[in-house]
This record gives C-alpha cells, sequence and structure tokens, in this order.
C-alpha cells in the first residue's frame, strides 16, 4: 500500500526491493528472470519484473509458470510468507 511503502526508509525500501527480487530469482530462476526495475514516479514505489516462463525441459510455457486463478493466488501467497519471513 502507499502508507506502508512511504513509511519505509530509502534503505528499508531497497531492502524490500532485493528481497522481492531475490525471492523471484529463486522460484524462476536468474535465468528466466530478464529485469526487475524498481519504479519511484507515482504514489507508491513499485517493481516491474519481466520473466520469460521457460520451463527445466526448455519449453517456452506461460500455462506452467501462471496458469489460472489459484496459481496465481498461490504465487502471492508464497510471495507474502517471503517478505513477511524476510522482516516486511
Amino acid at each position: 500500500s502507499p502508507d506502508y511503502m512511504n513509511g519505509l526508509s530509502e534503505t528499508e525500501q531497497r531492502r524490500y526491493f532485493e528481497a522481492a527480487a531475490d525471492h523471484l530469482k529463486e522460484k524462476y530462476s536468474p535465468e528466466n528472470m530478464l529485469y526487475a526495475t524498481v519504479h519511484m514516479d507515482e504514489a507508491t514505489p513499485h517493481m516491474h519484473v519481466g520473466i520469460v516462463p521457460i520451463t527445466e525441459d526448455g519449453r517456452l510455457s506461460a500455462k506452467d509458470f501462471f496458469n489460472g486463478k489459484l496459481k496465481m493466488k498461490a504465487i502471492q501467497d508464497d510471495f507474502h510468507r517471503h517478505m513477511v519471513k524476510s522482516g516486511f
């Protein structure tokens, strides 16, 4: 939320986004993560991430990575758990 992110110091915000990027690299592999760019140009600092869904067997498959509402919910829940463990 804007209040939460803007309540963090610049150092804490940097740590937040580093923890987020580290989690995504671990989950999707560094090779699949093209970029993670923090944007400070809106009311809430946020990060844009580009992930190419290449499976372990070399296929390009968004279905395997992000398929359906339940999978997206699980991704969000997993991200939240990681960020809480990281102190956020």
